[in-house]
């Protein structure tokens, strides 16, 4: 698999018409069997080069690699269903990246879009998310694995790991039991509207 990794949305059709051609003779060789387009999700929340892909030539792409995640769920509005529709597969990147892993950086941004009005509910000053650890998700990180792959469209979703231990809990986060449909049902009614680099 080849992809043509974070590509801005301004830069969408010239790397199309000047480089896909030489990417497909790659893969008429033997050389690659799937093409794919990853979004570059810190410069572009919105993953707009995933809907233009899409919408403009979804028989180029075998698969996508965007991010869709607790705090982030924005691609469920448009861009997994096409996804779907056009049988592209998704790869699932940092479902669990940066604020998630890290309590005080998680409690800022939720207290911060609390005094924003961009929350439809009062989540408590420390430990917003606790109410979701369970069992079967020990820690929030597990717990946004377990969202990240929730989705039908999502194939497959990438870890980021440092030891054997991190990798054995997010591999064990992926395979356990789903989240209880009460909490998805929650996650996506508080932070489903929200469009931001978390």
């Amino acid at each position: 698999m080849c992809f043509f990794h974070g590509v801005p949305p301004e830069h969408y059709d010239e790397c199309v018409d000047k480089m896909y051609d030489a990417m497909e003779a790659q893969r008429a060789a033997g050389r690659v069997r799937f093409i794919g387009l990853s979004t570059q999700f810190s410069a572009s929340p919105g993953q707009e080069v995933a809907q233009i892909a899409l919408e403009r030539h979804p028989e180029k792409w075998d698969v996508l690699m965007l991010k869709y995640g607790i705090l982030n769920q924005h691609a469920a509005q448009t861009i997994l269903p096409l996804a779907a529709r056009h049988d592209v597969g998704v790869l699932n990147m940092a479902a669990a990246r940066e604020k998630l892993p890290d309590p005080t950086l998680l409690e800022e941004t939720i207290a911060r879009w609390g005094a924003e009005g961009q929350l439809p509910e009062a989540l408590p000053a420390e430990n917003p998310l606790g109410w979701l650890l369970s069992r079967d998700a020990p820690t929030v990180v597990s717990a946004g694995y377990k969202f990240g792959a929730e989705p039908v469209e999502v194939s497959s979703v990438l870890t980021g790991t440092a030891t054997m231990a991190h990798l054995e809990e997010n591999a064990e986060a992926l395979v356990g039991p789903p989240l209880p449909a009460a909490h998805s049902s929650r996650l996506r009614h508080l932070f489903g509207d929200i469009v931001e680099y978390a």
